[in-house]
């Protein structure tokens, strides 16, 4: 998780082609699957990106409109616009075998900022799931194929 913060804090702007990654933008998860593929389940990549497409129609008609906030406002991995100054702290929230459920935050005694369901699979640790304190989530609780809100 926190390689995965890193790369989404590269800057000016972080890593661009994680954000396409996620939201699927332009073929984003084709073209960046080598990159990050092996981070996440289908299930979390399939909420994000019909999220994604949820907001681009709801707020420009279905399609991206160059200048106009069209989709997602925050990012679905760190839940904000911005990312942690000082890097992130983490605290193990639940854990059983295969599955553990990981709270981050911009201060070792500051909110939580994101909530992180990870799931042991062969090629490891992987995020299945994101809760954001204000209400976005993403394959979070029940398994479904789009956030809550």
């Amino acid at each position: 998780m926190n390689a995965l913060l890193k790369v989404e804090a590269t800057p000016p702007l972080g890593d661009s082609r994680l954000h396409q990654f996620l939201i699927d933008y332009k073929g984003g998860r084709r073209l960046h699957h080598k990159l990050f593929g092996r981070h996440f389940t289908s299930a979390y990549l399939d909420a994000v990106a019909a999220f994604e497409r949820e907001l681009v129609v709801q707020n420009c008609g279905g399609e991206y409109v160059e200048g106009d906030m069209c989709g997602l406002e925050s990012s679905p991995i760190n839940c904000a616009q911005d990312v942690a100054p000082h890097g992130y702290w983490y605290r193990t929230e639940h854990s059983t075998g295969d599955t553990a459920i990981i709270l981050a935050a911009w201060k070792r005694s500051g909110p939580w900022t994101a909530r992180y369901r990870m799931k042991k699979e062969s090629r490891g640790w992987v995020v299945d799931g994101v809760e954001c304190p204000l209400g976005d989530r993403y394959n979070w609780p029940d398994g479904t194929a789009a956030p809550n809100r």
